[in-house]
C-alpha cells in the first residue's frame, strides 16, 4: 500500500462513517464526543499532503477514543454505522503493520527529518 493510497482509504472510510452517523440526531454526551473525534480526524486527512507522524497519531488517537466509546460507553451505532466502524477498525488494524514497511521507506524519513530540523530552527528563533 503507497501513502496516497493508505490516505485515500482512511479518508474514504472515516467519511463513509461521518456520513452514515450523521443520519441519525446526536444527542448524547458520546454521541457529541464520537461526531468530534471524526471531525477532528477528518480535518486532519484533510490537511495532510503526505503520510507523517502528525497524521498517524491523529488515526491512532481517534481509533482509541472511538474504540472506547463504542465499546465501553453508553454509545450505541445502528447496524449500518457499527457496520462502517467494523470497516475502518479492520483497516486501521491491519495498515498498523504496514504503516511498518511505509515508515521505513528513506523518502518518508527524510521528510520527517526535515520538518523536525525546520521546527528546531523556529524554536531557536524565540
Amino acid at each position: 500500500m503507497t501513502e496516497k493510497s493508505f490516505i485515500q482509504e482512511a479518508t474514504q472510510l472515516l467519511s463513509s462513517l461521518m456520513e452514515d452517523f450523521q443520519k441519525k440526531a446526536i444527542r448524547s454526551r458520546d454521541e457529541i464526543l464520537f461526531y468530534e473525534c471524526l471531525v477532528e480526524v477528518l480535518k486532519s486527512l484533510e490537511k495532510t499532503k503526505a503520510l507523517d507522524n502528525r497524521l498517524l497519531i491523529a488515526l491512532e488517537r481517534f481509533h482509541k477514543s472511538a474504540s472506547f466509546l463504542i465499546g465501553l460507553s453508553g454509545l450505541k451505532l445502528d447496524q449500518s454505522t457499527y457496520q462502517k466502524w467494523r470497516a475502518y477498525d479492520t483497516f486501521h488494524m491491519e495498515s498498523s503493520a504496514s504503516i511498518g514497511n511505509l515508515r521505513s521507506n528513506p523518502s518518508l524519513v527524510k521528510k520527517d527529518e526535515k520538518a523536525r530540523t525546520e521546527k528546531e530552527k523556529r524554536v531557536k528563533k524565540f
